[in-house]
């Protein structure tokens, strides 16, 4: 998903985050220059403060000579102390001699060292390091196996699975627990005819119980486990795609529930935790000193609510890790292959999202596909300026993406549904595996872009578009509905196939809507008890008998009826064939 990663940003600016002992002793370093800055230290390190008083996250300048040249590089240092001051916390920028004071550089490197996930326990235990190389291969051997996702063009076997190894020896050589981190579960996609409504349900649930079960097997061959970090990115495009941030939060909140109901009693919500943007800055107590540093306003395209933490995260984001728009705009017109199959890829992408909604509904289509163009490069910047901050955020953590990748390195493609027990399908008529059916191709089957149905008694789960089965259940070729699939779990479809007798009978919507304007409903009308009441299914069917047409919603093969007959609604009871007893309830004009 990355394009030409350049810019001027305070995430291009750095070169190193590293954990140093108070009397200068490098214990751990990372970051996109750690192997220059860790060979140049001992140049560095006589000019860091040795007293904690003397420490702090006022920028200090440094410099060196290289062997090559006599000229200084000019190096900027923030440091934060930790744990009383054991570990002191450091990140190094190269920033031009003629900058002026950057006060927003100041304010997000204090965020970062605040935030950032070195592990510094561990790092400092450097005399405890342990060799565990066969458990190491086995994380390794499982992940391949159980969670990642082989795309076109992997190079899990060239160089990807050493990448993979070398990320998870960082923590097993200290017998510590692994951890993955994970940009997903945003929100519900807009789009009704993707999903059905706005929280987690069935589809999220099988997502969490997968990575559940992945953490547990780490746990049966490696004692001290392993924890999937989910950094959900719902904040970062909320705007983009036509989602209210309170509806992001509600989504959250809903699934952080969700994760905390399974396996309460064994470590269940550790397995797997949750940070959003929002959590990573955390900025409520900061609001007014974020407000004073005139952060430029980020390009908003839809009209979405909005909260000011959201929005004030959003600013920090795009302001301290963006890279050059120019860059992808220039790569863009000059057509180069892999940036306009990106750029394509979103822009279909999200004129099919926005599709149905309100905002768009009263555009053109024309007007619709200029939106989703603009959309579409603003959600590409963001989503490198996301990945730039998870990656100075948890500079040590095993990367997970639900895009497709090469499976080189750093990202690692997974998949969120077991493959033999959960397949994606374009239609009923064709409920045999067919990855990548789904028109999103930007993403590996997720839960938040489909909804899940299965066929009762029938253990096998399938991914979907929701239209697919809302239209299957309105035409009479199915019958049932969206159902609990039992207590405490999340919702689905549960539709059965209609036998040959039942599928003879059906009649289209609008065809039984045509024969039933021309009836009178005094030939309907028959004495008889009162209607029992019962919950019936969303499932509408036109059912056809020698003396009626009718239209109703459907519960089993007896039921409750409603029939609407020209402008009048009426009730009854019947076995889907005929009507035995009915009784008018509304009349309509």
């Amino acid at each position: 998903m990355e394009f030409d990663n350049s810019g001027g940003s305070v995430y291009h600016k750095t070169q190193a985050l590293y954990i140093r002992s108070l009397d200068g002793q490098l214990n751990r370093i990372a970051g996109p220059h750690q192997q220059q800055m860790r060979e140049i230290w001992q140049l560095i390190q006589p000019q860091l403060p040795r007293e904690l008083g003397d420490i702090s996250a006022t920028p200090r300048s440094v410099s060196y000579t290289e062997s090559t040249g006599s000229t200084p590089v000019e190096l900027i240092v923030y440091e934060s102390p930790r744990e009383g001051g054991n570990a002191i916390f450091g990140m190094i920028l190269q920033t031009p001699a003629c900058e002026p004071e950057n006060v927003f550089q100041d304010f997000f490197v204090k965020l970062l060292l605040k935030q950032m996930r070195l592990h510094a326990e561990k790092a400092l235990e450097f005399s405890q390091i342990i060799d565990k190389p066969d458990r190491t291969r086995a994380i390794v051997d499982l992940f391949d196996n159980y969670l990642r996702h082989t795309g076109t063009q992997d190079q899990w076997h060239q160089g990807g699975r050493d990448y993979f190894e070398g990320r998870v020896r960082h923590f097993t050589s200290r017998n510590a627990k692994v951890e993955f981190c994970l940009p997903a579960f945003p929100c519900k996609s807009s789009n009704p005819e993707k999903v059905m409504g706005n929280l987690p349900d069935r589809g999220e649930e099988m997502a969490l119980l997968r990575l559940h079960s992945f953490v547990r097997e780490i746990e049966a061959i490696y004692e001290p486990g392993a924890k999937v970090w989910i950094i959900s990115d719902g904040h970062v495009f909320s705007d983009c795609i036509g989602v209210d941030d309170d509806m992001v939060d509600r989504y959250t909140a809903s699934l952080v529930a969700m994760n905390e109901a399974i396996d309460p009693n064994n470590g269940g919500s550790d397995r797997v935790g949750f940070k959003s943007l929002v959590d990573l800055f955390d900025l409520k107590s900061s609001a007014a000193e974020v407000a004073s540093l005139n952060i430029p306003e980020i390009d908003h395209f839809l009209h979405t609510k909005v909260t000011e933490e959201a929005e004030l995260s959003r600013k920090v984001l795009m302001s301290g890790c963006q890279s050059e728009k120019a860059n992808l705009r220039r790569r863009i017109d000059a057509q180069e292959p892999s940036i306009l199959a990106l750029y394509r890829g979103f822009s279909r992408f999200m004129l099919e999202d926005l599709d149905l909604h309100p905002y768009t509904k009263p555009m053109t289509r024309s007007q619709r596909k200029k939106l989703s163009i603009k959309v579409s490069f603003e959600m590409i910047m963001r989503n490198q300026a996301y990945s730039n901050l998870v990656e100075l955020l948890f500079p040590d953590h095993v990367r997970l993406s639900i895009h497709a990748h090469t499976n080189s390195g750093p990202k690692f493609g997974v998949r969120l549904f077991d493959k033999h027990l959960v397949k994606t399908v374009r239609s009923l008529e064709d409920c045999t595996e067919t990855e990548g059916a789904s028109s999103d191709l930007l993403h590996i089957p997720t839960p938040w872009h489909n909804c899940m149905f299965q066929f009762a008694d029938d253990p096998k789960v399938y991914v979907a578009k929701s239209k697919i089965i809302n239209d299957a259940l309105k035409a009479g070729h199915v019958g049932g509905g969206w159902v609990e699939w039992g207590e405490g779990h999340g919702k689905c479809f549960e539709i059965r196939k209609l036998s040959s007798s039942e599928i003879d009978s059906v009649v289209p919507h609008v065809e039984m809507e045509e024969k039933v304007k021309s009836m009178q409903l005094e030939t309907a009308l028959k004495p008889g008890t009162t209607p029992m009441s019962a919950h019936t299914s969303s499932i509408q069917i036109g059912a056809k008998s020698g003396k009626v047409g009718s239209l109703f919603s459907r519960l089993g093969t007896w039921g409750v009826y409603v029939l609407r007959l020209g402008g009048v609604a009426v009730l009854g009871l019947g076995t889907g064939l005929y009507m035995w007893s009915i009784r008018r309830i509304s009349a309509r004009s």
